[in-house]
């Protein structure tokens, strides 16, 4: 329960709450709930509420009251009641500087002006409309309703809202109506209410380009376009054989590495290089995605806790401001998600991947989690002592609190789903947990007795095809979400107008180059080269004749598989680019002055560096 939650029950114990009379509980209510909407939202409720329940009392008998209008809400504790310091409302809401120097403040004077003024401008109102008004007042000790400065709170709420919209840079809308909202003495609260909804027309918004400038959001496309791409060369041939295995009529299995055979001995040359090669960039990729990813967040966090400056103190920009920083938080995390199950499947996954997978994805969780929407209590504390108005009483100009409307964002999803990232988080740490016990004497002992139970197999049976099914599922809501944070990105991009490119909007694109042209490096000259010139010269790079299964893995190489007959290992090793041939590791050392370190072979197995392959596809 809420401290307001909590005084609006003691006030009712008390024996002081609001007069019990029959229209009570359809019309007069309690404000105690959190409030996270704009000062367009406060004029509605205590103006253009209260107009449209005293018009249908001044035309209606109390019978005919429809249950489905809201209340009338008065905020306990403000003034003039048991709770509350202040015991004179009419000097609290007079005084200009009191009255506009917080939300609750000014929602209580609004309520009590538009109750005081019901009595003379609504005269069609019955004895017992009469009675519930000046019984309400009485309890925040107005002793009638002439008593309340009901006009000059009006008054000052309608000159501080025009000084506000005539100080904004932006096109406001709002029109002097010159004392225009009374006639013949009788406020019109309607034709206030309508002027004053106007102050929040036409509110600029600025953004920071560098949030979500062209550049950035064009760095999103490429990544998302990267961890989409190595997703589906991996998972795409596995899918394919399991649909397959579906059919009723299941058609045989597909020899992948026999299956470009018939191409020419170029494209199959580049098509192996692209196969290994989309092994060595799925790593050095995850780990750029990941350093870029953790390096955004913190950025993000650090931008979140500066301080605002006038020209964009306003609601409309700081909540423009925290939806951009969610959206591209979570934008990036899906990203890094997406290729952390690739490096899963594709069995390179070292506990330093992990670690930095995990480390991002908790960044992102905890951006989001920070960047939430402002309340009003928050958004009057950020604009203290901004954008000043004098017919405010000096506190922030009232168009500085316009929210934006909840269509003006555009989103497909809510970036919140980012919470469901933590299953990657979970599970990624649970396999290294299930794989550590599973090397444990007596874990293995445990499984061996009880795999010897049916009951026990068809359990594991059973658990395999689940985590499967998992996997693939969670696959389509990562590729799913981050096509949504994507769209939503370029929606809200288009929408602020972030469109200049600035240093940090280019730099944001180029940050790609070095990880692209090494793997388009890769796949034209092959991995042996590619690593051939980056290693000490005490190492040597040498590219495996076959694809061994002593790793516990039981996978062959893409293109490996069936292509090497018994005994030919030393013909393949020599006609490949960068492989040393039987009989030549004399001269190479020679040559190289010993730079294999002594109780190192100089045959091809037992080189100090050997790339072992791993299931990059089931090409």
């Amino acid at each position: 329960m809420s401290p307001y939650q909590s005084k609006a029950t003691s006030y009712s114990r008390r024996g002081n709450s609001l007069p019990a009379l029959p229209q009570f509980e359809t019309m007069l209510g309690w404000k105690v709930d959190q409030f996270d909407e704009g000062v367009g939202a406060i004029i509605n409720a205590t103006i253009g509420r209260p107009w449209s329940w005293f018009q249908l009392l001044n035309q209606s008998s109390s019978a005919e009251l429809l249950d489905s209008m809201l209340q009338i809400e008065l905020i306990p504790g403000v003034c003039g009641d048991d709770l509350s310091t202040i015991t004179n409302c009419s000097d609290l809401c007079s005084r200009r500087s009191d009255m506009f120097g917080s939300w609750r403040t000014l929602w209580h004077c609004l309520s009590l002006a538009s109750l005081s003024l019901a009595d003379t401008s609504f005269p069609g109102l019955n004895e017992s409309s009469h009675e519930l008004i000046h019984n309400t007042l009485r309890n925040f000790s107005i002793t009638g309703a002439g008593d309340f400065p009901g006009e000059i709170v009006l008054n000052n709420t309608f000159e501080c809202a025009l000084a506000s919209c005539n100080a904004d840079k932006g096109e406001c809308t709002m029109k002097d109506l010159d004392a225009g909202y009374i006639v013949d003495g009788r406020f019109q609260l309607d034709v206030l209410n309508e002027s004053l909804m106007e102050l929040c027309e036409g509110v600029e918004v600025e953004m920071d380009a560098d949030i979500a400038g062209p550049g950035v959001v064009i760095s999103y496309i490429f990544q998302t376009a990267m961890a989409v791409y190595v997703w589906a060369f991996i998972s795409l041939p596995n899918y394919l054989d399991v649909l397959n295995t579906l059919r009723s009529t299941p058609y045989p299995p597909l020899n992948w590495g026999r299956l470009f055979d018939s191409w020419p001995p170029i494209l199959r040359s580049l098509w192996k290089n692209l196969v290994h090669a989309t092994s060595t960039f799925l790593v050095e990729f995850h780990e750029a995605q990941c350093f870029l990813v953790i390096s955004i967040e913190i950025a993000l966090l650090y931008a979140k806790s500066r301080a605002l400056t006038s020209e964009s103190a306003n609601w409309v920009n700081l909540s423009q401001f925290r939806t951009l920083v969610q959206l591209v938080g979570s934008t990036g995390a899906w990203s890094v998600a997406l290729t952390q199950t690739s490096l899963r499947r594709a069995r390179l996954n070292p506990f330093y991947n992990r670690t930095l997978s995990t480390v991002s994805l908790v960044l992102a969780i905890e951006t989001v989690a920070k960047t939430t929407d402002p309340t009003t209590d928050e958004a009057y504390r950020l604009f203290k002592g901004l954008n000043s108005i004098s017919e405010c009483g000096g506190n922030t100009s009232l168009r500085s609190f316009c929210a934006p409307a909840q269509e003006f964002y555009g989103l497909i999803l809510p970036p919140t789903t980012i919470y469901v990232s933590a299953i990657s988080i979970i599970t990624t740490w649970s396999f290294i947990l299930i794989s550590a016990l599973t090397k444990m004497a007596w874990v293995a002992q445990m499984h061996r007795r009880l795999r010897q139970r049916s009951t026990y197999t068809l359990a594991m049976g059973f658990l395999a095809h689940l985590e499967h099914f998992m996997f693939a599922a969670f696959d389509v809501i990562m590729v799913f979400f981050l096509y949504a944070c994507l769209i939503s990105l370029r929606i809200l991009q288009k929408r602020v107008g972030a469109d200049e490119w600035g240093v940090g909007q280019v730099i944001a694109v180029l940050i790609w180059a070095p990880v692209l042209s090494k793997y388009l490096y890769l796949i034209i000259f092959g991995v042996e080269r590619g690593f051939l010139y980056r290693l000490s010269r005490s190492f040597m790079v040498v590219k495996r004749p076959s694809e061994t299964e002593n790793d516990g893995e039981g996978d062959t190489a893409p293109g490996d598989q069936g292509d090497v007959a018994p005994g030919d290992e030393e013909g393949v090793a020599q006609a490949d680019e960068g492989v040393i041939a039987p009989g030549d590791e004399e001269d190479i050392a020679l040559s190289d002055e010993r730079d294999i370190v002594p109780g190192d072979a100089t045959d091809a197995d037992n080189v100090p560096l050997i790339p072992v392959y791993r299931k990059t596809a089931a090409w």
